[in-house]
């Protein structure tokens, strides 16, 4: 981090210290670096981190011990943290999962401040201005085709970041994160349309082949019960194939074995992409269909079908208390397990 005029220097190194106590990741007893440390790390002066400590000190957030060093105060009184969330969901998609949100930041006592954000709306600014509310802790679900890692996290001025309900980036996974466990989900979809007896079963996609993760899961999914991907018991198609890509709606459905199953991760495409199948093959109409998130789509009277429920308010209550200042954070990644909902 690059530091200006010495009262700035000060501020700043005052802002990451609190930051890092309010957080969490400095729990309360702990002992801070050297001010011969913090000089050398800041290429700043001694009066400089003096500054800074006695900031910290007013506000009580530090204890300065006379030939023994400076401490984190073992009697902070924190009521809250301060998280940002920097999310593409649309409620509409994922019911719940704002709702939950709210109500879990007032049950943990935390301050929420979320942003929804497009990969061509201008989202640099979105964050800019979210960062103008110095969460403690920032909170990613973010759809990585649409936006590239390193440039989000690059404006998050160095914040504790907590990676939520998806990673979808062809990377190794993070080092904090609380995660809907999709892979597993898709394993068991499978198995369990096996047992059903469907012998040519469908994933129903987003995008006109899969990326990279989600090929990954496929293909998992298909080693753990016997198949392959893709092939003709196990194939891919995107919703808007009957625009973008007919002939492979004709080659999967006007063959006699078209799949009797189809499953995907929303709700909602599943639903429009059904509809159009029935018009077109009629024969097609006791296909099994799967979605996910439990929505609107997967209740219409009439027109129900099985779907995931994801426990949306369990996943912000695990990724809030991952950064407990009485106990410190808790690094690693966490999974939480979709209730498959059969109707």
């Amino acid at each position: 981090m690059q530091l200006v005029t010495s009262p700035t220097k000060a501020r700043q190194i005052a802002d990451l210290i609190e930051n890092e106590i309010l957080s969490g990741k400095l729990a309360p007893g702990s002992r801070l670096h050297s001010i011969r440390n913090l000089c050398d790390k800041f290429s700043v002066s001694v009066a400089v981190i003096n500054s800074a400590y006695n900031e910290l000190e007013k506000k009580k957030l530090i204890v300065c011990q006379t030939g023994r060093g400076t401490y984190v105060s073992d009697k902070l009184h924190i009521h809250h943290q301060t998280f940002g969330l920097i999310t593409s969901v649309r409620d509409i998609g994922s019911e719940g999962y704002f709702s939950s949100l709210m109500g879990m930041a007032n049950t943990e006592q935390n301050m929420i401040f979320p942003i929804t954000i497009k990969s061509d709306k201008g989202w640099e600014k979105d964050i800019d201005r979210l960062m103008t509310h110095n969460p403690n802790v920032v909170m990613i679900d973010l759809e990585g085709a649409n936006f590239e890692l390193s440039k989000v996290i690059s404006r998050l001025s160095e914040r504790q970041i907590c990676f939520v309900n998806r990673w979808e980036w062809n990377e190794l996974l993070p080092s904090n994160a609380v995660l809907v466990d999709y892979c597993q989900m898709t394993i068991d979809t499978v198995k369990y349309l096996l047992t059903n007896g469907h012998r040519r079963i469908l994933f129903l996609g987003h995008y006109a082949e899969p990326r990279p993760f989600k090929q990954q899961n496929l293909e998992a999914a298909a080693d753990a019960a016997g198949l392959k991907f893709p092939s003709f018991e196990f194939e891919y198609a995107c919703f808007r194939d009957f625009v973008d890509n007919p002939s492979r709606i004709k080659r999967i459905f006007e063959h006699q074995q078209a799949p009797t199953a189809i499953f995907s991760r929303s709700d909602s495409i599943i639903f429009e992409f059904f509809s159009k199948i029935k018009a077109l093959y009629p024969a097609c109409a006791d296909t099994e269909l799967i979605g996910c998130h439990n929505t609107m789509w997967s209740r219409i009277p009439n027109y129900e079908f099985s779907t995931y429920k994801i426990d949306f308010e369990l996943m912000w209550q695990t990724s809030m208390q991952k950064f407990d200042w009485k106990n410190g954070s808790k690094d690693g990644v966490q999974w939480i397990v979709p209730e498959f909902i059969k109707r």
